[in-house]
């Protein structure tokens, strides 16, 4: 669960039980090396840093950044918005061409950019299209292990940042790409204010009906180690259980991540205001999007 664990740490927890097991397995004593720090010792670092004037400094950028009006993404949806969502959930997941994935990234580099900030503005033109709005927020989950000393924890690190992109009908690819860039370093460099602090210092009149400053999320994970390939001294073989059930907080999320050299990619949905063909449709309009773009 999120209060004690993220994306990162399972990684950890999963090469140490191997690490363990294969010496376990050999009648031998595990040998881990020892922690720098403990993840107690990293939250008292972190508010004493943010006590000391970071807090400030990084507020008024993020104040300055996403301005006075933080509008809803108005997403054409399937049935009304209850007042109060039930969090139900499905994921829809679908594979990339390889080829056109090659494309993708000779575009990136050619305007000079990482794959992820490609694949974020290719994500934004999608959102305006369907929700007509010039004005968008995206929710985007950042590591927050910027510290070599973090980097063996167990623990809840990541932030939630929110990323605005303005565009129109008339936004080249170039300026889009290259706002996208402009707020994604930017965002890079003040991600350590926590989220929630920054919804309560904006003052934002809560509604259970929505999530707050954004209601779109996207992550990428440029490589996630595909458990079934791991080979371990012991000959234990490691596989996935996927969830039937799902929950979302929000009202979309694409998430994409690189595995077995393969990009992959996935819309979650909320139920509660969208039918499955309808995301099935947006995952083809997305992926028509990103083809245009290795054509433009």
């Amino acid at each position: 669960h999120h209060i004690v664990s993220d994306g990162w740490s399972m990684n950890v927890l999963i090469d140490e039980f191997i690490r363990c097991y294969d010496a376990f397995e050999g009648g031998q004593t595990p040998h881990l090396e020892a922690l720098p720090i403990q993840y107690s010792d990293y939250a008292l670092w972190q508010r004493r840093w943010l006590e000391a004037g970071e807090q400030a400094r990084q507020l008024d950028y993020w104040q300055a950044k996403l301005g006075d009006e933080h509008p809803v993404m108005a997403l054409p949806t399937d049935y009304p918005r209850p007042a109060t969502p039930s969090y139900r959930g499905t994921r829809h997941e679908f594979a990339l061409d390889p080829a056109l994935v090659d494309q993708l990234r000779a575009v990136a580099q050619g305007h000079n950019v990482t794959l992820f900030m490609l694949l974020l503005g290719a994500f934004n033109i999608l959102l305006h299209r369907y929700s007509g709005q010039t004005d968008l927020r995206v929710g985007v989950p950042i590591a927050n292990r910027n510290r070599r000393d973090v980097e063996g924890l167990i623990g809840f690190f990541v932030n939630t940042q929110v990323l605005r992109t303005q565009l129109s009908a008339q936004t080249s690819v170039a300026e889009l790409l290259g706002a996208v860039k402009e707020t994604a370093l930017g965002a890079q460099a003040h991600q350590e204010l926590p989220f929630e602090q920054l919804v309560e210092a904006l003052k934002l009149e809560r509604n259970l009906s929505h999530n707050p400053l954004f209601q779109v999320l996207y992550n990428h994970q440029p490589q996630v180690a595909d458990i079934e390939a791991v080979s371990t001294a012991s000959g234990l073989g490691l596989g996935v259980i996927e969830w039937e059930g799902r929950t979302t907080q929000f009202d979309l999320s694409l998430d994409t991540w690189e595995k077995g050299g393969r990009l992959h990619a996935a819309f979650t949905y909320a139920n509660d205001l969208f039918e499955g063909a309808t995301i099935q449709r947006m995952a083809r309009h997305w992926g028509n999007l990103l083809r245009a773009l290795v054509d433009s």
